[in-house]
């Protein structure tokens, strides 16, 4: 499988590095993974700093990384 850098973009974003077998894969696990950190209590401060981060899933990118 190869390894992509998925930005999702919030007010602002979060980068995620997942395995997938294609860049639309890669954004939905991607995705998954940045819906668990905002609900984690280690994003927690982001909450209080911004409580209103809307999903933008039309920036989200997916690039395939060499490592």
């Amino acid at each position: 499988m190869a390894k992509y850098e998925v930005d999702i973009y919030y007010s602002g974003y979060i980068t995620v590095l997942v395995e997938a077998t294609n860049e639309a894969q890669a954004l939905e696990i991607a995705t998954e993974e940045a819906a668990r950190f905002h609900n984690k209590s280690e994003g927690d401060f982001t909450e209080k700093l911004m409580p209103n981060l809307e999903p933008w899933p039309e920036a989200n990118t997916a690039r395939e990384i060499d490592e």
